[in-house]
Parts: C-alpha cells; structure tokens; sequence
C-alpha cells in the first residue's frame, strides 16, 4: 500500500472479537470438550450472555453446514489427533502477532506453512464468519456497540489529514463508497479477518476490481514479511519512486515503479501485482499533464509581464509542483502522478521544450 496510515485504537472492540476468537481455538483444543457441547456448556466457557449469544449465532449455514457443525467436526478430528491440538493453539497466536514482526526476515505464517490442511480448513469459515457477520453487520449488545461504519468513522477521524484513497492515490472514498480491505486477505490468513493491523479501508476499485484476494507477500521465498510493503508499518512512498518518462521521442507516455536506489526488489514487484498502478494511472496521468500544461498556459501574461522568460515560467512551476510535494502528498488526490511528471520534465530537455513552446 502506498500512503502511510495510523492505526487507530477502535477502543479496543476488534481485540474483543479477536479474543474470542481465540478462546474459541482454545475450547475446541481442549480434551474436555464435549463432541456435541450445549449452550450450557457455551454459557459456562464464555459466560452467561457471550456463551449464550454464541451458541445461536454459531447455528447459520455455511455451505452444506452450519457454523456449530464445523466445529463439533473439528472437536472430533483433535480428539483423535490430540497431537494437532498445540499447533492450532500455536498457530493462531503466532499469526495475529504479525505485526510485531514485520522486521523479522525469520518470520512465516503458521496457518499457511505448519497447520495441517484439514485443520485449517475446518477452522477458517468460523475465523472468517466473525468478520462477515459480526464486524460488517454490527456487534451484539453483549459483546458491544460497533459495526462497519464506526470502523470507518473512526478511521479517517484518525487519519484526518488523508484526502485520498492509501492504496492508489485516487479521491478519498466516502464511507459509502470504500471497502475495508484484508490487506493480507482473510481468505488465506483467516486467523487476521479482525486483526486491526490488516484492515484499511480503500476505494471500491482497488478492493473489488483489482486487488480482490491477491496476496502481497510470496510465502514461497524465504523472508516474506520483510520483502512487502505495510499501511501501517511500511507504507511503499517511504521507499519507492514513482517514475514518468515517454517509451519513444515523443512516444506515449509510461509510469514505473522502482525501489529509491532503483531496481525492482520483491516488495516492489509485489506492490505492481496486486495494485496494477502503472497501467490504472496511465489515463490520470495524461490528465495531471494537461493540467500543467493549462496552468503554464494561464502564467504566460502574467510572467512575462514580470520580465520573466519562457524557460524561466516553466522552470518555475515545475519546481512549484515539486516544492509542494510534503504539504500536498497524501492530501491533494494523484499528486504523486503531477510531481512525477514535473520532475520528469525538469529532466528531460526535449519535454521541457515541449512545455516552453506553449509559451510562444
């Protein structure tokens, strides 16, 4: 992801969710669990109320199942494979601790490389449901007040001076129109599906469109944590440059993503696979340069009347453009795509050339 975000406290209504999560990993681990356990035995574990509400909301369909079906099954697999029971318990705790690991080259997901497949598939509609049907739809009055749009209110109210989408740089999306995204997808690290530091709300575009469930890191190659960007952690704009130049002389225009000290490191191929940024922008571009180009327009009389050459008004903008740069990144919406391109043809004699010849 590109902008760097803060992480907002949620007064702590996600960790509550999480630790039930985790106290549900911790009953169907434990040996003295019934294969069929009653709301009795729910109220008991959780308390009255939880125990209670979680019982009922554990019978919703899934598939060919319900939710409290899925987890009677998984009771009965551990029960006769009692030695899988600490690698759940493991495996769940080690992968919501992520994000103090972000540094850590050493670090892998349990749930992806050390979780047998069958467990994790008996476990991952329960972890995912907790999302879909209690985040997205609201919490119950045992657990507490907040749902999809206080998530969304309480992040942009703490991330107030952000005027655009983190992921792609386009227009802040309104609470109607943005999606949170999993940014490691619930689908495949369902254990992180109310991890706050995986949730960002992006546009709809990126999250539905072109994002979807591609995952930004290659758990393939050693070290995956470390060679991927994070909203929270490593924001991308931190360490790359997004570089404008034309394929041919006055060729079509092409935008490149590169690492600061150039080259394209995992992280950056990473950023380019699940974004697609450099073929979404290609248009926005084009738009950002006729506006430089109308700006340049505009400055003629009133730069020449202040005995100021043609070469000089275009240096000058160009480098207006460049000065704004850490008041109006972040804040003003593709002002990434406008520097890039000022900065380009700052460089580029035959550019700059092109951009002074409006002046004539």
């Amino acid at each position: 992801m590109l902008h760097k975000i803060e992480l907002p406290a949620y007064d702590q209504n996600l960790e509550r969710i999480v630790q039930i999560q985790q106290k549900i990993i911790s009953f169907v681990c434990d040996p003295n669990t019934p294969l069929t356990p009653g709301r009795d035995v729910f109220k008991r574990v959780f308390n009255d109320q939880i125990g209670s509400w979680l019982y009922q909301w554990l019978q919703r369909k899934h598939k060919e199942k319900t939710f409290y079906q899925e987890l009677c099954d998984l009771v009965a697999h551990l029960r006769q494979y009692s030695s899988l029971r600490a690698q759940l318990i493991d495996a769940f705790q080690n992968d919501i601790d992520f994000f103090s690991h972000l540094d850590d080259a050493s670090f892998v997901f349990f749930f992806n490389t050390r979780l047998p497949k069958k467990v994790g598939q008996m476990i991952a509609p329960v972890m995912i449901a907790f999302y879909d049907y209690v985040v997205q739809a609201g919490f119950p009055p045992c657990i507490g007040t907040f749902d999809r749009k206080e998530f969304l209110k309480t992040f942009w109210n703490t991330n107030k001076n952000l005027g655009v989408c983190p992921a792609c740089d386009s227009p802040k999306p309104d609470i109607n129109e943005c999606d949170v995204d999993h940014f490691l997808p619930k689908s495949l690290y369902p254990f992180l599906s109310v991890c706050a530091s995986n949730l960002a709300p992006v546009c709809l575009v990126c999250n539905r469109s072109v994002k979807r469930s591609a995952d930004p890191i290659d758990q393939a190659q050693s070290a995956p944590l470390t060679n991927t960007f994070h909203p929270f952690g490593k924001p991308a704009l931190d360490a790359i440059k997004v570089a404008v130049n034309r394929n041919t002389k006055g060729g079509e225009y092409q935008i490149y993503l590169e690492e600061m000290t150039g080259g394209i490191s995992r992280r950056v191929a990473s950023l380019k696979r699940v974004y697609k940024l450099e073929t979404r922008w290609l248009e926005r571009l084009k738009a950002e340069i006729e506006s430089i180009r109308k700006t340049i327009k505009s400055a003629r009389k009133r730069l020449l009347r202040e005995g100021m050459s043609a070469n000089d008004i275009v240096d000058a903008l160009l480098n207006m453009i460049l000065e704004d740069y850490d008041h109006k990144i972040g804040v003003e919406h593709y002002y990434i795509l406008r520097s890039s391109y000022a900065r380009y043809a700052l460089c580029d004699t035959e550019e700059f050339s092109s951009l002074v010849e409006l002046l004539s």
